[in-house]
């Protein structure tokens, strides 16, 4: 903090009465009230935004209550206005006593990444959270500014597409067929990771398969990946419907997936839900 914005801050001290006004310019450095930025914790995080919160830390080097009586705000995502505030409720900070001021915001990614615009590949973007603390004085607010800067997520859904169905094999006499299901996976985002991604796959309205996939790595934002999903089909115990479309080759195929799984972000671990019917050729 520059000394033209610790003087007036030091003049809140004139309210006590204890301090002569000549002496306040040597005792400056001792008396103003200090603010630093704490942290910025995520308290929710999914694909479709972010809340957090940004912390700030007020300190009372005096012997004397200070009285916090505004605080202005204003956030900005890579030198862009996004949001901002103001609360007059006020604090006091007790003498040589600490408070934090904590400023909650939610984030939906989607304004986010229409404001700033995010690369291929990358999933966070710059933030300069600045504003002012106004502390009661003698004749007017004495207000003490302050800016921070960060990375704030911007992440971005991975989408699945039913890619290609393939009939692998038909065992007339054990009345059975194994089919594969390719399934391309694509990630706008930065580096993450698949767990615990489970799967179920339908033809013609009618659910075939469901397994765990187990993990998928690799997903950098930069390539789509394709991974094959084995079914093997019971033709005596599957409808008329899927039978008929695994043997007729020539006609179109309606395959659903649904997918569940936890994504790993450099944010943390994120849950993933997709579900898409789509009609393919037999290959």
């Amino acid at each position: 903090m520059s000394r033209s914005a610790l003087i007036p801050a030091a003049a809140v001290l004139l309210t006590t009465g204890c301090i002569p006004a000549e002496d306040l310019l040597e005792l400056v450095e001792e008396i103003s009230p200090e603010v630093s930025f704490q942290d910025l914790s995520l308290t929710g995080l999914d694909f479709d935004g972010a809340d957090g919160e940004f912390t700030f830390r007020l300190d009372n080097p005096n012997g004397v209550g200070l009285n916090l009586s505004s605080f202005e705000w204003a956030l900005d995502f890579d030198d862009r206005p996004f949001l901002d505030g103001v609360d007059t409720d006020g604090l006091t900070i007790e003498p040589w006593g600490t408070t934090s001021v904590v400023v909650p915001v939610s984030v939906d990614f989607a304004e986010l990444i229409d404001l700033v615009g995010v690369a291929q590949g990358v999933d966070s973007v710059p933030w300069t959270l600045h504003g002012a603390f106004g502390f009661e004085g003698v004749f007017d607010e004495v207000r003490v500014p302050f800016e921070h800067g960060g990375d704030f997520p911007a992440l971005r859904r991975p989408q699945a597409r039913v890619d290609a169905l393939r009939l692998e094999s038909v065992d007339w006499w054990g009345q059975e067929a194994d089919l594969a299901v390719d399934v391309q996976l694509d990630n706008p985002g930065g580096p993450i990771g698949l767990d615990e991604f489970f799967y179920a796959i339908s033809v013609e309205g009618h659910e075939v398969a469901s397994g765990w996939l187990g993990s998928v790595s690799g997903l950098d934002g930069t390539e789509a990946r394709q991974v094959s999903l084995p079914v093997g089909i019971d033709l005596l115990e599957s409808a008329a419907a899927v039978v008929e479309a695994v043997v007729d080759q020539e006609a179109g195929v309606s395959v659903g997936l649904i997918v569940s799984a936890q994504v790993r972000t450099p944010f943390g671990t994120v849950p993933w839900d997709f579900d898409e019917t789509r009609t393919l050729a037999m290959r």
